[in-house]
């Protein structure tokens, strides 16, 4: 009786060690599949850092452009002001001009005609009036010349400033569709981030 007692102790010991090794078989193994799976996930993140690090590097050059571009448009807006006082200047001192030649060839007529109007005119005074005349005529058509030439410089500068319009234009097009570019870039990294971040 005491050798099947004995026997029957050792068999249910066995039994009890067999278990505990099939259980601590059964820990090592997802211990392991833990491990792996731990490993396998600092891989995908170390790639995602890479993608990040990636993409940030995209955004600072983008947004390197964006301030090489915001700086072209602050100097063809100041430009711009400077042609347009310029336009502004040529066209004073155009009407300028034509006032005082107006002004000078009233004042002449009118002297001609007094003139005339007085029996004790001679005729020397006569040719002198005449040979005024005709200065201030020459005077005129220099006038005239010299206004025609303010006016095609005018229509230079109107075309020189058309012509910087439409390169803002092109610019601010431009400016928008980088600061577009760079608000997706920052979101997709938000979203990387929140990804990475998250349990």
């Amino acid at each position: 009786e005491a050798v099947r007692y004995y026997e029957n102790t050792l068999l249910s010991v066995q039994d009890g060690i067999k278990d505990i090794i099939e259980a601590l078989s059964r820990e090592r193994e997802m211990i392991k599949q833990e491990i792996s799976s731990l490993l396998k996930e600092k891989g995908e993140i170390s790639v995602m850092r890479e993608e990040i690090k990636k993409w940030k590097e995209e955004l600072d050059a983008k947004e390197r452009q964006l301030a090489l571009r915001e700086a072209e448009l602050r100097e063809l807006e100041e430009k711009k002001m400077t042609l347009e006082r310029r336009i502004n200047e040529l066209e004073n001192h155009y009407l300028k001009a034509l006032e005082e030649t107006r002004t000078k060839l009233e004042e002449m007529m009118k002297g001609m005609l007094r003139d005339f109007k007085l029996r004790e005119i001679r005729l020397e005074r006569l040719v002198r009036k005449e040979a005024e005349l005709r200065e201030g005529l020459e005077k005129l058509r220099q006038r005239e010349e010299e206004a025609e030439e303010l006016e095609r410089k005018i229509l230079q500068l109107r075309s020189e400033l058309n012509a910087l319009n439409e390169r803002k234009r092109r610019l601010e097009s431009e400016v928008k569709s980088l600061e577009d570019k760079r608000a997706n870039l920052e979101k997709i990294i938000a979203d990387m981030r929140r990804a990475v971040l998250s349990p």
